[in-house]
């Protein structure tokens, strides 16, 4: 009896120490870094247009770099408002450079040992020596593409962009797996206070002008990062942005930049990005609405759509509450911008997903950067029947069908998340 009592309380202490005690370690650590940050995410639709813009990009390879900083320079605002800007190279750990960067961590000052990556100025070295450590044992094995040279190169590349624009950008080290990789993205972002997060799309461009897998692990970051980001997240589809925005600096050549609004909070931060884009001398900025043909079947379609998922009511008020939100928003930004002279504005009117899809082929070409909002899963009547043939969900509807090699569309397209922690904020007029 007595053995049987000492392993049931083996048992116990065995479930305890595995279920219940790492959630609750997790969510007190949690509370107190947020306590000790007091950082609350406060979208761009909330942050004025002339206040500091504070942004951490990141990305696995160099080849995502040039469009990264064109996105960069195109944000920067006016000069009066300064722009704090982190770029977050994503090294993966890997059984290979494990004992390499165990290493490296015990060579650390004990006061530095088993600190995570952090974005505060004083703490920017942290995983320095980890990651020269990494890189030299990697160069020794490869004489081609190496983490050291990579390293060099991005260093090379951010003092030439400084140079240019006048915009510094710091550069930090992440060493993580990829199944946890989203924490460093996600606190760097926290102790940058930042209100955006820029990272690439997990598919790449290739010769022949489809997009093809780089890493899947890449897109599990992604997607982790849009559920657990406390700010604003755009997930970048490259299509050589980083060669088009060469335009802006030749004198007489325009960057031309479109956004897509179907309608929602996504797509309102959407519209406040590209509101940044007009402060930059050499960006043509045009925004197309599309709006349902006929209200009478839009509202019909609607109510099929709802009645789906039981929620007919409750559907029908967020939509008109979300509807009167977009018309404010947007007649705002119309009197500030497009009666002004400052944007072109558009009207497309379709009545389902294949008038939407032919109206968005129309654009072809036209646009070197197209910026959209992610939207709902469920989408509206004018592209909920895209959910048939989406491929990556965690570009919405439109997203999606933009990064489709199948659409061809062949600009580069930035898909926006607002900030998750203001949807039920209160909204102000920014552009009052």
């Amino acid at each position: 009896k007595a053995e049987q009592e000492v392993l049931l309380v083996a048992i116990i202490s065995a479930i305890i120490n595995t279920v219940i005690t790492p959630p609750m370690v997790m969510a007190i650590v949690k509370f107190e870094r947020q306590s000790i940050t007091g950082y609350k995410a406060v979208g761009l639709q909330l942050l004025p247009p002339e206040s500091e813009l504070r942004m951490l990009t990141a990305a696995h390879m160099t080849a995502s770099l040039p469009s990264l900083l064109s996105l960069v320079e195109g944000i920067r605002g006016p000069f009066a408002s300064p722009t704090s800007v982190y770029f977050m190279q994503l090294i993966e750990l890997t059984d290979s450079n494990a004992s390499t960067l165990l290493q490296a961590e015990r060579e650390k000052p004990s006061s530095l040992r088993g600190r995570p990556v952090s974005l505060d100025p004083a703490d920017s070295s942290v995983n320095a020596a980890a990651a020269a450590a990494i890189a030299d044992d990697e160069e020794d094995e490869n004489s081609g593409t190496t983490l050291a040279s990579e390293t060099r190169q991005i260093g090379i590349a951010l003092n030439s962009f400084k140079q240019a624009t006048g915009i510094s950008i710091r550069h930090v080290k992440a060493i993580s797996g990829f199944s946890n990789m989203h924490e460093d993205i996600c606190n760097g972002a926290e102790d940058l206070r930042a209100s955006l997060i820029i990272i690439p799309f997990h598919k790449q461009q290739m010769v022949d002008g489809g997009m093809e897998t780089v890493n899947e692990g890449h897109r599990s970051v992604n997607e982790k990062v849009l559920r657990h980001a406390r700010c604003t997240v755009g997930i970048l589809i490259d299509r050589g942005l980083g060669l088009a925005a060469q335009a802006p600096v030749a004198p007489g050549l325009l960057y031309q930049v479109g956004v897509l609004f179907f309608g929602g909070p996504d797509d309102r931060e959407a519209l406040a990005y590209a509101a940044r884009m007009l402060d930059h001398p050499g960006v043509n900025l045009t925004v197309v609405r599309f709006l349902p043909s006929n209200d009478e079947d839009y509202g019909k379609a609607l109510e099929m759509q709802a009645a789906i998922e039981n929620k007919v009511l409750t559907k029908i008020r967020e939509h008109e509450r979300e509807r009167a939100d977009d018309n404010n928003y947007v007649a705002k930004f119309y009197t500030r911008y497009v009666a002004a002279g400052s944007v072109t504005y558009l009207e497309k009117y379709v009545a389902n997903c294949v008038e939407t899809a032919n109206a968005m082929d129309e654009l072809q070409g036209t646009y070197h950067l197209l910026v959209v909002g992610k939207g709902s899963s469920e989408g509206t009547p004018l592209t909920a029947g895209m959910a048939d043939w989406v491929e990556c969900p965690e570009l919405g509807h439109i997203g999606d069908l933009l990064a489709s090699t199948d659409f061809g569309y062949p600009g580069s397209v930035l898909v926006v998340q607002q900030c998750r922690n203001n949807e039920n904020a209160e909204e102000e007029d920014d552009f009052a």
